[in-house]
């Protein structure tokens, strides 16, 4: 890492990530420098130049074996020199990525572009929108808001349904799409195992994928309403429906590690503290709801009583629902201009 200073000392250091972490760390405290030697750092013409030389490789913990091919990265950031010490801070500015992982030890000319790092900001902006907001929306309607314009009809289908599917179809459409971008980020190929927390990203995000994509094949299939086999259908699409909605939050948790550090982390779990709230909170009026309901059978004829004093109807639930557009928008877009600026 080069350290330029306009007034006091210039240095070359060796820095490394720790693993799932993003903050640099000296390699040897005792030893800045350690593994580089003929060390120049000089500006000309509004260009800064740093120039060292690099042992390809020293018995020392975290000291790269450069015999193996490795992406070069670039960025430019601000660090914090006290008591003769470097301490470098988040280093997001023009950022750089090679193409492809570089042999380091044959000289040769490099390409680098900030597209792989915009990729991935695409795929999670994507990724964010389409499970945190659409799914989300899509999955509380078929929930608990069939009753919505129970006797109308848009589209030829149920209010509820109408709203639904194209907000769960858009998600399944938003989730190819930001597969397609990490895939081309990665040129093509699989996450290592080795980097475990990026692994288990990529597993739950095939996962989730996978799910929504059979999620509204499987529905174009399913049986009439009069079917004995509807019961069975509805159950299992519910069940995957919801495996899909956790795993994808498993995913989007695990991954927005690298887009939300420190306190911005409370911004993710503010929002499923919310989530949690929701349900619990529309789970307790269904409760209510069902039991302010008493059904009794008169000559074959089911006759419904309802007491209209309880507070707890399906106005009130129209009522959350308004306000959980409103706050997911806010969550959401939060989240993903953290991202964009990022």
């Amino acid at each position: 890492m080069c350290f330029n200073q306009n007034i006091g000392p210039n240095n070359i250091q060796s820095f490394y990530n720790p693993e799932n972490d993003y903050n640099s760390e000296i390699l040897d405290s005792n030893d800045p420098n350690l593994g580089l030697s003929n060390i120049q750092i000089w500006q000309e013409n509004g260009f800064l130049s740093c120039s060292f030389k690099r042992k390809t490789f020293i018995d020392f913990h975290n000291y790269f074996d450069l015999n193996e091919p490795f992406f070069l990265l670039m960025a430019k950031g601000e660090a914090l020199y006290e008591n003769s010490k470097f301490t470098p801070t988040q280093h997001n500015q023009n950022p750089l990525t090679s193409l492809e992982p570089i042999n380091f030890t044959n000289i040769q000319s490099v390409t680098a572009s900030s597209n792989p790092i915009k990729l991935v900001k695409a795929h999670g902006i994507i990724m964010t929108f389409g499970w945190m907001f659409l799914s989300t929306l899509g999955i509380l309607l078929a929930r608990y808001y069939k009753y919505l314009g129970k006797n109308k009809t848009l589209c030829g289908v149920q209010i509820w349904f109408a709203f639904h599917r194209p907000l769960m179809l858009t998600t399944s459409v938003l989730s190819l799409v930001g597969f397609l971008l990490i895939l081309i980020r990665k040129d093509w190929k699989w996450t290592s195992s080795a980097i475990k927390i990026n692994f288990a990203h990529s597993i739950l995000g095939i996962l989730t994928i996978g799910i929504s994509v059979i999620q509204p094949i499987s529905a174009i299939f399913r049986p009439d309403k009069d079917s004995a086999n509807r019961p069975i259908f509805n159950l299992l699409h519910r069940v995957f429906g919801i495996l899909a909605f956790i795993l994808s939050y498993a995913a989007i948790t695990l991954a927005i590690k690298f887009f939300l550090q420190k306190y911005l982390w409370l911004i993710m779990v503010g929002w499923l503290s919310w989530l949690i709230l929701v349900v619990i909170v529309l789970e307790f009026i269904e409760y209510k709801i069902k039991k302010n309901v008493k059904i009794e059978l008169v000559n074959n004829t089911q006759i419904i009583e309802k007491n209209d004093k309880n507070m707890f109807d399906s106005s009130f639930k129209t009522v959350i629902l308004g306000l959980h557009f409103v706050i997911s928008i806010c969550f959401t877009f939060a989240i993903i201009l953290l991202i964009w600026i990022k």
